[in-house]
């Protein structure tokens, strides 16, 4: 009776340690399982953080450069009398540049693009009204002589687009008036352009001088 009693003593004790030992497995494989899930969250916020970067860095490489923007500038000629070549015989006032002959006129370099204009005055007494008493000028942008000649009436201030750039370039333009004193007077007075007036071209070391 005795010996019954301590196998189901013992058989007891036996079930209780199985049991215990059970529950300890489950309980380290829920461990490792969150463990996991944990170590499975944190790479993934990783790769996430990785694909942010490199979306940013090629949207960095897509943006077009950033360029300088040139605005539209009028420049007085008699204030920057320093910038502008006088040519032929002209004479320099306040309200600009004096050019009454032919082949008097102005020359200047500039960092533009896009269209450069000038304003001017041709002032004076028409002598033959059936004639065309209007003046005409003539432009070189680089030495090479535009084909268009350019009209100026009588009587009025008029704007010339002298020059028309598709790019930012530094040029060198002339105007030179091709008419004669008898068809008006004529006074420069502004440029216009979307650019900078750079330093006047230097002097030619020899002149001509004819009587």
């Amino acid at each position: 009776m005795k010996i019954k009693k301590i196998m189901a003593a013992f058989l007891v004790i036996a079930m209780a340690f199985s049991l215990f030992a059970c529950i300890r497995r489950e309980d380290a494989g829920a461990e490792e399982s969150s463990d996991f899930r944990t170590d499975t969250l944190c790479t993934d916020t990783d790769f996430s953080s990785e694909s942010e970067s490199e979306s940013e860095s090629d949207t960095k490489k897509n943006q077009a450069p950033i360029t300088e923007v040139l605005w539209m500038k009028t420049y007085s000629i008699y204030e920057n009398k320093d910038k502008i070549k006088p040519l032929g015989r002209t004479c320099m006032t306040e309200t600009g540049l004096e050019c009454d002959f032919s082949a008097s006129g102005l020359e200047f370099c500039a960092t533009v693009e896009g269209t450069v204009t000038l304003e001017l005055t041709v002032e004076g007494k028409e002598l033959d009204s059936e004639k065309n008493d209007d003046a005409y000028f003539t432009v070189f942008i680089d030495g090479e002589r535009s084909e268009t000649r350019h009209r100026a009436p009588m009587g009025k201030t008029t704007t010339l687009t002298i020059a028309d750039f598709d790019t930012e370039g530094t040029h060198t333009i002339q105007v030179l008036k091709q008419s004669e004193a008898k068809n008006g007077l004529c006074s420069m007075k502004k440029l216009s352009f979307a650019g900078t007036l750079n330093d006047a071209p230097a002097k030619a070391a020899h002149y001509i001088e004819f009587l």
